[in-house]
C-alpha cells in the first residue's frame, strides 16, 4: 500500500470497496472468480455414503474451475468438488483452456444439476457424470469442441463419435492448428518443454 499514492491509492481503494460490494451481493459469483474460496462442509466431511459409487443426486452448483472441475453443493450443504467423468479439458493455460471454462459455467453454473458419482480420484475430487435437464454435459462440451474424449479411463461410442464430429467441423479447440491433448500438455509440462 506504501508504493501507492495520491489517485493510484484512491483507485485501488475504490476497486476493492466495489469487488467487496459485489462479492457481498453475488455471493456465487465470488466462487466462479476465486474457485475454492467457499463456506461449507467439504466432501471430506460428507457422510460416505452419499459418496458411494453409482450415488445419483441433485447438487446446486457454486464454482467452476475449469472445463472438467466444478464445486457443487449438496441439499444438505455439503461441498463436494467434482470432476466430469470421460472428459479432459484443456488446462487454463492451454489454448481453449478459458473458453472452455466459460463453456462449463454457461450450461451448469449456479444451476441445480444431476451427478452420478463413478468414482473418487487421486486428488480427492468426486468423479461424477453430470446431467442438466436430461442432456450429459461431458458429451456435450466434447460435441461443442470444449473437451477431449477421456478414452483412457471411459470408452463410450458416443463421446468417440462426438469427438469426431467436432473434429471433423473444425469447432472449438479443433479450430487450433495442432491441438495438444490436456493429458500430454501435463506430461510436457512436468519435462518443462511446454
Amino acid at each position: 500500500m506504501r508504493a501507492l499514492k495520491g489517485k493510484s491509492k484512491f483507485a485501488f481503494i475504490v476497486i476493492v470497496a466495489i469487488a467487496s460490494l459485489v462479492f457481498t451481493i453475488f455471493p456465487s459469483l465470488k466462487n466462479y472468480v476465486l474457485g475454492d474460496d467457499v463456506k461449507a462442509k467439504s466432501s471430506e466431511e460428507s457422510p460416505s455414503s452419499i459418496l458411494k459409487r453409482g450415488a445419483e443426486m441433485s447438487v446446486y452448483v457454486i464454482g467452476i474451475s475449469d472445463g472438467d472441475t466444478f464445486h457443487a453443493l449438496t441439499q444438505d450443504k455439503n461441498r463436494l468438488k467434482c470432476r466430469i467423468y470421460g472428459i479432459d479439458a484443456p488446462e487454463l493455460k492451454q489454448p481453449f483452456g478459458k473458453k472452455s471454462k466459460d463453456a462449463l459455467a454457461r450450461h451448469i453454473f449456479n444451476k441445480d444439476i444431476k451427478i452420478k458419482i463413478q468414482s473418487t480420484d487421486r486428488y480427492k475430487r468426486q468423479v461424477v457424470s453430470v446431467y442438466y435437464e436430461g442432456n450429459d454435459i461431458g458429451l456435450q462440451m466434447i460435441k461443442d469442441g470444449m473437451a477431449w474424449h477421456y478414452d483412457s479411463y471411459y470408452k463410450s461410442d458416443d463421446y468417440a463419435v462426438s469427438q469426431l464430429g467436432a473434429k471433423t467441423r473444425k469447432i472449438g479447440l479443433w479450430t487450433d492448428k495442432n491441438p495438444i491433448a490436456p493429458w500430454q500438455w501435463r506430461k510436457e509440462q512436468k519435462k518443462g518443454s511446454v
